[in-house]
C-alpha cells in the first residue's frame, strides 16, 4: 500500500492495480496522474471535491462514494450514510463513519472513512472533534490543526485512545501542529508528510 498527501485531506492510496483517492481537490493537477478505482468524497464543500479533478480522475469503471449531500450534487456518485458499507469484489470494504464538529453549526453532512484493505484498517476521519474509542485500526489519518476540527492537543488525545498503530496528520497550518501532534501522542508512530509526498503503509 502506497499512500500520497497532496494536502487539506486529500489522499491517493495505491495496491495492487487499484488507485483509490480521497476528497480530491488539494495538490497539483499533476499529482492525480492516474485513473481511479474508486473516489470517497467525505463533504459537500470545495476543498474536500473539485469537480474538474473527479471529471479527470474518473473512467467507465471509477465508483465515487459521497454523504447524500455530495451524492446530490455530483452525478453518479453513490451515497453512503454514517454505519453503511459497500464490499467489492476484491474484499476492499468501505465504511462511512460518523463525522460531527460539535462547535459548528452547519446542515452540511460530514463522513469519514473506514477502509479495510487486504485485511488491514486505515480510519480517515473525516471533518470531525470525536473518534470512536474503540476501533481496530492499523492507520489513522487526522486532522491536528484545522479551524474547524481538532486541535493537536485534542487530536492527541482521542488518537491514543483509539490506539491505532500509527497515524498521519492531516490539514494542519503550520508543522509545528504536525509535530507538536507527533511529541503528545506517543508511543503511537506517526508519518509526518509534505504535499506530494507518500509513505508504504
Amino acid at each position: 500500500m502506497h499512500l500520497t498527501w497532496f494536502g487539506h485531506s486529500s489522499f491517493k492510496l495505491e495496491y495492487q492495480d487499484k488507485v483509490i483517492y480521497i476528497d480530491p481537490s488539494a495538490g497539483n493537477l499533476e499529482w492525480y496522474d492516474k485513473q481511479a478505482s474508486l473516489i470517497l468524497i467525505s463533504k459537500d464543500e470545495y476543498e474536500h471535491f473539485n469537480r474538474s479533478i473527479v471529471k479527470k480522475i474518473s473512467g467507465d469503471n471509477t465508483h465515487i462514494i459521497g454523504g447524500v449531500d455530495v451524492a446530490s450534487e455530483l452525478y453518479g456518485c453513490r451515497p453512503l450514510r454514517a454505519g453503511e458499507h459497500i464490499t467489492f469484489e476484491d474484499e476492499t470494504t468501505i465504511q462511512a463513519m460518523p463525522a460531527k464538529i460539535e462547535r459548528r453549526t452547519t446542515t452540511r453532512e460530514s463522513i469519514g472513512w473506514l477502509l479495510t484493505i487486504e485485511k488491514k484498517n486505515y480510519y480517515f476521519t473525516g471533518d470531525t472533534d470525536i473518534l470512536p474509542a474503540r476501533l481496530d485500526v492499523d492507520t489513522v489519518l487526522v486532522p491536528v490543526g484545522s479551524t474547524w476540527s481538532m486541535k493537536a492537543k485534542h487530536a492527541a488525545t482521542a488518537v491514543k485512545l483509539l490506539n491505532p498503530k500509527r497515524a498521519i496528520p492531516l490539514w494542519y497550518a503550520s508543522r509545528d501542529d504536525a509535530e507538536l501532534f507527533s511529541e503528545l501522542v506517543q508511543p503511537v508512530e506517526v508519518v509526518i508528510l509534505m504535499p506530494g509526498k507518500e509513505v508504504q503503509l
